[in-house]
């Protein structure tokens, strides 16, 4: 009973966002530009750190990596074993981007922008991780509003991602030396 009425309003959310069919133009351009296009800055935003930036930085930048490469491994679990049908699957909304009929739950676009946020924020880099707050929101509402993912899909990534940076978290401090140590013998970084 109470997983139906979850799923109602997964449902019901969903629909008072996803676009309607007389959504304007330039909204919709604006969303698949934060659903598809947005991610590619990511990497970027990494190299960048990692070469340019102080050591605090790229530890940040390797924390972000660490809590999405666990988080996904954890969404690939729950995929193998709960998989949930995008909603153009289930045959409800508009669908406004083309994307694989697979699994939506947990959402990865969320994963990886999620991370960096709650990295910057964990670190107390407040100014950066503002930045990647409103992006993320601005990804989760791009892509429900598209139609290939369901708001729930958006909150259960990011209750993983928040799970897993915590727990790393407590454990930072006894293996960052290591991990730290390591990459700078190796030249993985310069400064």
């Amino acid at each position: 009973m109470m997983i139906l009425n979850i799923e109602e309003l997964n449902l019901t959310w969903f629909q008072s966002i996803n676009a309607s069919a007389n959504a304007p133009e330039l909204v919709v351009n604006s969303a698949k530009f934060f659903a598809e296009y947005v991610l590619y800055a990511l990497p970027l935003f990494f190299i960048f750190l990692w070469f340019f930036g102080t050591k605090a930085q790229k530890e940040i930048v390797l924390k972000s990596l660490l809590v999405i490469f666990i988080s996904l491994c954890i969404g690939q679990l729950i995929i193998m074993f709960f998989p949930h049908p995008r909603p153009f699957m289930m045959g409800v909304g508009r669908t406004l981007i083309v994307h694989a009929p697979n699994a939506s739950f947990p959402s990865h676009h969320m994963i990886f922008f999620s991370a960096v946020f709650i990295s910057h924020f964990l670190a107390k880099n407040y100014k950066i991780s503002l930045i990647f707050f409103i992006l993320t929101l601005l990804v989760a509402w791009s892509r429900i509003y598209l139609g290939v993912h369901f708001p729930f899909d958006m909150i259960g990534a990011f209750c993983i991602v928040m799970c897993v940076a915590l727990l790393l978290e407590l454990f930072w401090k006894r293996i960052r030396d290591v991990i730290m140590n390591f990459l700078m013998r190796y030249k993985c970084t310069q400064k």
